[in-house]
């Protein structure tokens, strides 16, 4: 009985983990490309870095934002944002 018990628990976990990466996995899509790669990149950079390369990534983050941001890509997502609308790169509608 207690088997049995712990693997309809196994089974709700496992309904609910789907649910929650394939949410987040839709969430990621609706991104911009450039920021997607941008995002992933910067990622891989801040795997256990030291103090100095902390202060690296600050500035380097705080130049890729302001990139992105005037990049026609960032002005597609903003302006749809505030258009309340899907930017042309997302393909979910």
């Amino acid at each position: 009985h207690l088997y049995a018990r712990l693997l309809e628990k196994r089974e709700e976990v496992s309904d609910e983990l789907d649910s929650v990466v394939e949410s987040q996995v839709a969430m990621l899509l609706k991104g911009g490309p450039s920021a997607l790669a941008e995002a992933k990149s910067l990622i891989n950079r801040v795997a256990g870095p030291d103090d100095d390369t902390r202060r690296d990534l600050r500035q380097a983050t705080a130049e890729i934002i302001a990139r992105l941001r005037a990049s026609d890509e960032g002005q597609e997502g903003l302006g749809a944002f505030l258009d309340k609308r899907p930017p042309r790169w997302d393909k979910s509608q």
